[in-house]
């Protein structure tokens, strides 16, 4: 399993989607997650290869995306995400992880028919 830092483009990609859909995140606190998911990424490639490379010394800047973010898009970003910052142990438990836990669920909830879909609770 290779893996690698993701652009800032991506984080903020997975953001943007994530300040659009839920109003509890405002630009500073977002600055905040930006650079806990770069963190968790940087230690997860720096696992996977033995490294010690650490995260820029500037602190990330949220920037919202010029366009809106598409569900399945952003599912497939979350998933790489994912797969980049994997390499830590305990990564599923972490933060970053149930950050992108949330933008995934929201993306989930964000698909076309998913509201209208029936089948909550399939029964016989």
């Amino acid at each position: 399993m290779s893996a690698y830092i993701v652009s800032d483009a991506h984080i903020n990609y997975l953001l943007t989607f994530m300040s659009a859909n839920d109003s509890r995140y405002s630009g500073v606190y977002l600055d905040s997650i930006a650079n806990k998911l770069r963190a968790a990424n940087y230690a997860s490639v720096n696992c996977r290869y033995n490294e010690e490379d650490a995260a820029p010394e500037t602190g990330f800047s949220f920037y919202p995306g010029a366009r809106e973010a598409d569900p399945l898009v952003v599912l497939k970003a979350c998933a790489c995400f994912d797969y980049q910052a994997c390499e830590v142990p305990d990564y599923e438990k972490s933060e970053a992880a149930e950050i992108i836990q949330r933008i995934r669920m929201a993306a989930i909830h964000r698909l076309p028919g998913y509201d209208d879909a029936k089948g909550w609770s399939i029964e016989e």
